[in-house]
């Protein structure tokens, strides 16, 4: 018996259908197709042990492929944690085929956060569907077999998304998937009065997170920059409808909605207004804002 060559096992099988169809032509007196006739050659005649092992390995092959494709992964509950005052990379998704993943968005406390908007790309990756009575719950599925992508995911009042990252997995998939925001889901109240915060202190309201990454340099695009006189350094903004203060002197007047200091910055909000008093190193000094 001749050997089939490892790089020839695939032709195997065409080569059984063709050495059928040869013989019933040579009965007939065909004429011979040199292309068969050069095949047939190089398979020669399979031994049964031979065919027998080429059939086990196509079939376990399909299985294998039937397996990764027909969403036979398995479910995996996972939890992570955001906090928007610091900088973090994406977060990643396991998804899967033939699976949905439900991803629950929930506050420090674990009450639902409502997700206003999720945008995957790219588009017609995802089947996304958003759950639950106060749409705090995304549902996403694959359109196809093998995928991968990123997506951003807005929060009911924080003006950041959340940055994520997806692909499919053949073996496991997050299910569920709980994103803790480290913040108070939202509330009909904006700033409470007179509210001083620490940098890494917990509880503070969404507002108030809002609020506290303009000591981090980030300023939300709704913010407009506002001219300052003033004879030491502050920089100043309007926001929702509040005169917001970076500097490091100290509020003397008038009185804060809201400070939060982070080492020697402080940060105060206040009602609009366009005198202020700070205290400089121990010296009163006045700030004037000019609005637009």
């Amino acid at each position: 018996m001749i050997t089939v060559r490892p790089n020839l096992c695939a032709l195997a099988l065409f080569g059984l259908i063709i050495l059928s169809e040869g013989a019933a032509a040579q009965d007939k007196g065909a004429v011979k197709d040199p292309v068969v006739e050069g095949l047939l050659e190089q398979i020669g005649i399979l031994s049964e042990e031979q065919i027998l092992k080429f059939f086990r390995r196509v079939d376990a092959q399909e299985r294998t492929s039937s397996f990764l494709s027909s969403g036979s992964a398995s479910g995996s509950p996972r939890i992570v944690e955001i906090d928007f005052l610091k900088k973090a990379g994406a977060t990643a998704i396991k998804i899967a085929a033939n699976r949905i993943t439900s991803i629950e968005v929930v506050d420090q406390n674990g009450r639902p956060w409502p997700v206003k908007t999720f945008l995957p790309a790219p588009e017609g990756a995802l089947e996304v569907k958003l759950l639950g009575s106060e749409n705090s719950i995304v549902a996403v599925s694959p359109l196809t077999r093998h995928v991968r992508g990123n997506a951003l995911m807005f929060l009911d009042g924080i003006t950041a998304p959340i940055n994520l990252t997806f692909e499919t997995n053949p073996l496991v998939f997050d299910e569920p998937l709980t994103i803790k925001i480290r913040a108070s889901v939202p509330t009909a109240g904006a700033l409470s009065p007179d509210r001083t915060a620490q940098a890494g202190t917990e509880g503070y309201s969404v507002a108030e997170l809002d609020y506290r990454r303009f000591i981090e340099g980030v300023i939300p695009e709704a913010a407009t920059s506002l001219k300052v006189e003033a004879s030491f350094d502050a920089l100043a903004w309007s926001y929702n409808g509040l005169l917001v203060i970076k500097t490091e002197g100290q509020l003397l007047w008038p009185g804060q909605r809201y400070k939060y200091s982070k080492g020697s910055i402080n940060l105060f909000v206040v009602d609009p207004i366009e005198s202020l008093e700070f205290s400089i190193n121990g010296e009163d000094k006045a700030l004037q804002v000019e609005y637009p």
